[in-house]
């Protein structure tokens, strides 16, 4: 098993990237790092080394996010709307930028997506708020 800390050399970095699913050539890994795109890694002797915790951290920055599990902001409102939350847009992003609202958000081509889980949660939790807030009295 593999750690965070662990260095890797370049050739053992894309073979581990590549069977968890991160199909790349250590020659990629190379231009990448060229051109100021890759992961950090350390020269030692005429080796490159990675330490792993790097390696996936970059690798999960380039991979598309699971369309299953994450969704944009208007397929989010949608979601929340087919189990009877009705928020737009507007309150999430609201909320997601007063850091009080949908937790995780993961960034890929320039937009934002959002967990389904965690935005269900969200709204479960500000539904039983509601249910729960005391009534107010008048004077």
């Amino acid at each position: 098993m593999i750690n965070a800390e662990d260095l890797l050399y370049q050739k053992r970095a894309a073979e581990e990237l590549t069977r968890w699913g991160f199909a790349i050539t250590p020659e990629a890994l190379s231009k990448a790092e060229y051109a100021g795109r890759g992961p950090a890694s350390v020269r030692i002797g005429n080796r490159r080394y990675y330490r792993w915790g790097d390696v996936t951290r970059w690798a999960l920055e380039k991979m598309p996010p699971d369309p299953q599990e994450w969704k944009t902001r208007a397929e989010i409102v949608q979601v929340l709307a087919e189990h009877g939350y009705p928020y737009t847009k507007n309150t999430i992003v609201k909320y997601d930028s007063d850091g009080i609202g949908i937790l995780e958000t993961r960034r890929y081509m320039r937009a934002t997506y959002y967990s389904v889980l965690l935005a269900l949660e969200w709204a479960r939790q500000r539904e039983r708020a509601k249910k729960n807030r005391p009534a107010c009295t008048g004077r």
